[in-house]
């Protein structure tokens, strides 16, 4: 993840400080602390507590602390780092901030590693402060007091640099981390290389793995039934706003979808689309991306025997779209979109059905799909084939379908057995080479713009980011900017 400092994420957007509450700032260089000061104040913050190595500001510090009380009305006190020499002087610094209102945040600047300030205030906040929200350390110097913290479940933030880079280039990332609540167990190292974003014991909810599967069983059964058809996996025109294929042939180039359920669920975005699109009914689903990617290519070498390209996928088929991408380059020019599609992403959400050794678990992967209680896991891990657990799950759940039982029996059989090809093959591929085109990463309201989410990997180029608006990728697909953003950026003319 590059990070420079021109590029703005949305995290301070979201980050909002109580004006009730204190926010408590320690630090050795006034230009670090000042900007920190005032990127709080300009959050909300009316009430700031400031520890600095010298109590006295240069005349331009002094003039920037004048103009920043101003403009926010903000209360502000003003002491030494020297008064937190001792654990009986930071307990009397933090009582007196107490008085003042309570304490909601901690945050440390450029602190020397030798320094103690850092664990006594740790150590006296664990019993003064235990609704502390935030206890963040900028630049250096307390990373193993965070860790600490971080093994207890207690508020931790730290943010490294291998860099020069300005505080403007990293406040926005501290932005995103705080506005999820409370700052547990993150740490991000920031360069003008790749940035390392992690937060300790990060898992994948499953709500947003059930945005990705099949939601109910006549949607199985649908699914199902497409997918025993022969021609499930291949390219069909599908109706956008461009006139057909056919007309436009020389005008226009197509876009081609590749699904990661099926192609229905594309449909809202689809029809916005200003170029003619291909689309197969649903992805392959063979037991390697290989094999999918390669059945793919010879599909779009019969509509477009050379390029250049537009590939798009969703969800589950980023992967073998992007291994679709480099079969393709060899014939021409490739532009690739992908709607929270990076392969990385879907193997977090794949950690979901796997055990801590990454084995995918069919119990887990069925049980989510049918949302069954947990407690069936033993029974299934009993049951030695998986067509006896896929009907013992069946027989948890009514049938809402109004089709012959049998028959929506196999049809639900079959795509749970293609869907399970399908993500087992995602955690087994290792791409060959690089793509060397445009990749556009589409990613809901949460995401930063400078996660790449693995995809150097996979790409020669930075990937372009797209941060929309919408919550769940079904929300994406359906936001009429999507394809506003696709459209302004596909590959038009030869």
């Amino acid at each position: 993840v590059v990070v420079r400092p021109q590029i703005h994420t949305r995290g301070s957007e979201e980050f909002h400080c109580d004006p009730k509450e204190i926010f408590i700032i320690v630090g050795t260089r006034q230009g670090l602390w000042l900007d920190l000061a005032e990127w709080l104040l300009k959050n909300g913050a009316k009430k700031l507590v400031i520890a600095s190595l010298k109590q006295n500001l240069t005349s331009n510090i002094s003039r920037r602390f004048n103009s920043m009380l101003a403009l926010h009305r903000a209360t502000v006190l003003i002491t030494t780092i020297a008064r937190l020499d001792s654990q009986k002087e930071v307990v009397d610094f933090l009582q007196e901030a107490i008085r003042m209102g309570p304490v909601a945040g901690i945050f440390f600047s450029c602190m020397d590693e030798k320094s103690s300030v850092v664990a006594h205030l740790d150590s006296a906040s664990r019993q003064l402060l235990p609704q502390l929200k935030h206890f963040v350390c900028l630049f250096g110097g307390s990373a193993s007091v965070c860790e600490l913290r971080a093994h207890s479940d207690l508020p931790a933030c730290v943010i490294r640099t291998q860099s020069e880079l300005k505080p403007q280039s990293v406040l926005p990332y501290l932005g995103r981390i705080l506005g999820q609540g409370k700052s547990m167990g993150y740490s991000l190292l920031l360069s003008d290389g790749e940035t390392n974003y992690k937060q300790r014991g990060q898992t994948v909810s499953l709500l947003d793995v059930r945005n990705h599967l099949p939601t109910s069983l006549p949607q199985l059964v649908a699914l199902g039934q497409i997918m025993s058809s022969e021609e499930h996996f291949q390219m069909q025109e599908v109706i956008t706003r461009s006139p057909p294929y056919e007309h436009v042939r020389y005008q226009l180039l197509p876009v081609f979808l590749v699904p990661g359920l099926d192609c229905d669920r594309l449909t809202p975005l689809i029809r916005q689309l200003m170029h003619p699109a291909f689309c197969p009914p649903t992805p392959p689903c063979l037991p390697s991306i290989e094999q999918s990617a390669q059945l793919l290519l010879q599909e779009i070498l019969q509509v477009k025997s050379s390029g250049p390209y537009n590939l798009l996928g969703d969800s589950w088929s980023g992967t073998v779209v992007l291994q679709l991408a480099i079969l393709l380059q060899r014939h021409g020019l490739v532009e690739v979109f992908l709607l929270d599609a990076a392969p990385d992403t879907a193997k977090q959400r794949f950690a979901a059905f796997s055990n801590s050794s990454g084995t995918f678990k069919d119990s887990e992967f069925l049980i989510t799909l049918f949302n069954l209680p947990t407690n069936i896991s033993n029974h299934l891990s009993e049951v030695s084939s998986w067509e006896e657990q896929v009907q013992y799950c069946l027989s948890q759940v009514q049938m809402e379908v109004s089709n012959d039982c049998s028959t929506s029996l196999k049809y639900v059989t079959k795509a749970l057995m293609m869907l399970r090809n399908h993500l087992k093959a995602l955690t087994t591929f290792q791409p060959s080479e690089q793509f060397e085109g445009n990749v556009h990463l589409f990613r809901t309201r949460e995401a930063l713009e400078s996660d790449f989410c693995g995809l150097k990997k996979y790409c020669k180029k930075n990937p372009i980011i797209h941060i929309m608006e919408d919550e769940t990728l079904e929300e994406m697909i359906k936001n009429p900017k999507t394809a506003s953003v696709i459209n302004e950026n596909v590959i038009f003319a030869w």
